[in-house]
């Protein structure tokens, strides 16, 4: 039996960092005083988040903690979608595995699994104090004040840090990306 995951784009790091406050759209919202609309525009990569709309993000997350540089996670060109791209990915999965599952999705956990895989593979070839960082505010969902304290330097050089990472990260995961782009089918309108 084939199985097919239809995954639909969300900007990865503002919905990460609702994701770790708890946050709903309409929370993002409210906190940074943007409109639900505007929010939804971009966090489903419709459009490009003017400095000012970014600066309101930014000082919504950074008050509770969270840093999401909204600007630099853009690429300069990039300006939206204007249909929102699907990703889909089909498996073989037989029927036993499916049955034995009772609910649990195959198809999620063997792409969590190649995906853990992938990332703690990515994560050893950077170097320690990013890989910690890293490791720290995603994996243990640690807070940048807890890693600041364990690294002996100010939160904003964690900042910094972790956004440096991130960069390196992204840099890697795409070149991964270009490297085995024949795994899944992306359906990106150009117009």
């Amino acid at each position: 039996m084939k199985v097919t995951a239809v995954t639909r784009f969300k900007q990865g790091d503002i919905f990460e960092a609702m994701r770790r406050l708890g946050w709903t759209q309409a929370e993002l919202a409210r906190q940074s005083g943007l409109s639900q609309s505007q929010v939804g525009y971009l966090i489903n990569m419709r459009r490009r988040p003017t400095e000012e709309i970014a600066n309101k993000i930014q000082k919504a997350f950074g008050k509770h903690g969270e840093y999401v540089d909204v600007t630099a996670v853009w690429p300069e060109a990039f300006e939206g979608f204007r249909r929102i791209p699907v990703m889909e990915q089909t498996k073989d999965v037989d029927g036993e595995h499916l049955l034995a599952a009772r609910g649990h999705n195959p198809l999620i956990s063997a792409c969590r699994a190649e995906a853990f895989e992938k990332v703690s593979e990515m994560l050893e070839r950077m170097d320690d104090r990013d890989r910690r960082v890293l490791e720290r505010r995603y994996l243990d969902r640690a807070t940048f004040d807890v890693i600041a304290k364990e690294e002996s330097v100010g939160k904003a050089r964690i900042c910094e840090i972790t956004s440096r990472a991130e960069r390196r990260f992204r840099d890697m995961a795409l070149e991964d990306v270009k490297n085995h782009h024949d795994s899944a089918v992306i359906d990106v309108p150009l117009a």
